[in-house]
């Protein structure tokens, strides 16, 4: 790797990271908040409030409670579940990985030092 290249890498890794946490706080704080884009009433932001106020009212039957059958979660669901609760050791592991590629330099050591860390964060979080 030439100089200027790892200079030029070097730089834009600490302002990516500068940037990063110079927003983290904020993000950490909107991302806490169940109501971010809800309003009081319980419908989305973007819902245009006139419609939704000349909008006729209509009564509804009362559905009978039926108990619907246990279905087997689909691998797919599975996956999205996973990747929901562990979203954040998930970005932690894959940013720690992406700088040992840039350290070590080749794919591979990037991608056991992500697996590393995130088999790290999975068991901070399990303890």
């Amino acid at each position: 790797m030439k100089n200027t290249k790892a200079i030029f890498l070097i730089i834009l890794g600490s302002f990516i990271l500068a940037t990063g946490f110079a927003f983290a706080n904020d993000a950490l704080d909107q991302a806490r908040n169940p109501n971010l884009f809800n309003d009081k009433r319980g419908g989305s932001v973007g819902v245009n409030v006139r419609a939704e106020l000349s909008a006729p009212i209509v009564s509804q039957p009362l559905a009978v409670n039926q108990e619907a059958p246990a279905e087997k979660p689909s691998p797919l669901k599975k996956a999205k579940e996973f990747v929901g609760n562990n979203f954040n050791q998930i970005m932690g592991a894959a940013v720690i990985g992406f700088l040992g590629f840039l350290v070590i330099g080749t794919g591979g050591a990037g991608l056991a030092v992500g697996l590393g860390a995130f088999a790290f964060f999975m068991l901070l979080k399990n303890l």
